[in-house]
């Protein structure tokens, strides 16, 4: 049986608010299309995206051999998520430099136009300042 792979994201969404965007994290399996986790964010943080994956991980019961692949971001190239994804025996793969359809299986998962809307009706959106909203983080099932 061949290893799991994953593809991750983050992509920014509006509001209906002038100035005020959330960020989206997905991760999806890439055989399965499956939602493996998301949460929705005030910020961009590799804090964020840390808790994310080992939350996902353990929730799934994903044992060590996961591979995830994403874009040269920062969140995504981050120490702090490089040493999570270590100690839970997940190998992360990258984009070529300048090369934006080597993550195309994210990037079409988030930029789908059912995604935001799916989140939108999902989520309450309050204007928190605490970074992630009270009940917010919350994995695919």
């Amino acid at each position: 049986m061949p290893k799991p792979q994953h593809a991750w994201d983050i992509r920014e969404l509006a509001t209906t608010q002038k100035g005020i965007f959330y960020f989206a994290y997905v991760i999806i399996d890439l055989f399965s299309r499956y939602v493996v986790g998301w949460v929705l964010a005030e910020k961009e943080c590799k804090h964020i995206a840390s808790l994310l994956f080992s939350e996902a991980i353990a929730r799934h019961g994903i044992e060590p051999g996961l591979w995830v692949h994403s874009d040269r971001g920062s969140s995504m190239k981050s120490d702090t998520l490089a040493q999570v994804l270590a100690e839970l025996g997940v190998t992360r793969s990258f984009s070529r430099p300048h090369v934006s359809s080597d993550n195309a299986f994210s990037e079409g998962a988030v930029q789908d136009p059912q995604v935001p809307a799916r989140l939108s009706r999902e989520i309450p959106i309050s204007s928190s300042s605490a970074g992630l909203h009270a009940g917010v983080l919350r994995l695919a099932q």
